[in-house]
């Protein structure tokens, strides 16, 4: 059933009633788009724009930021506008393990064995070592609230010969 199914139907919004953190979950949600707007405006320019060599795909906002803890006990929390796909070269990783929430807009997770279309208030869990590629749905930008762990690896991307740190694939040209 669809987010806008379960909001336009009374009986179910009466049964909802009920359960009012699934109920204020479901009208959060639908009102993300206003939210998002007016938190952009607060939050002014990305702190980081990640660029995939064809231009920016990626603006970051920081919205905690402790993956630096000297302690190890640090993760973060980023607000993520993806403005286009990820490389189509090869799949990537990540330094630490993450969840992705989909805020707004939709796209398709690629995987070494499937591809996951992502909607709006799905939640994604991936292990660091986790390799995938995100591919935007027509071209249409999407807003995630994304957190980390503290780091506990290198990232880098799954090429056909292995596992390519990422700083060697930059420098190399990608997987050759």
């Amino acid at each position: 059933m669809k987010l806008s199914e379960i909001t336009s139907n009374p009986q179910i919004l009466d049964d909802l009633s009920k359960f009012p953190l699934i109920q204020t979950s479901i009208v959060n949600f639908t009102a993300m788009g206003v939210i998002l707007d007016g938190l952009l405006n607060r939050l002014g320019d990305p702190d980081q724009v990640i660029d995939n060599g064809q231009g920016p795909y990626l603006h970051r906002w920081y919205l905690i930021r402790n993956s630096k803890r000297e302690d190890g006990a640090g993760g973060n929390l980023y607000l993520h506008k993806f403005l286009r796909d990820d490389y189509d070269r090869a799949l990537h990783d990540h330094p630490w393990q993450s969840v992705s929430i989909i805020l707004s807009g939709e796209y398709d997770e690629v995987t070494e064995s499937k591809t996951f279309r992502r909607k709006v208030g799905d939640i994604v869990f991936r292990e660091a070592e986790q390799p995938h590629r995100i591919c935007l749905i027509d071209g249409k930008p999407v807003y995630t609230l994304f957190a980390t762990g503290p780091k506990v690896r290198e990232w880098g991307f799954h090429c056909e010969g292995g596992w390519k740190h990422n700083v060697s694939f930059e420098l190399d040209g990608g997987c050759e």
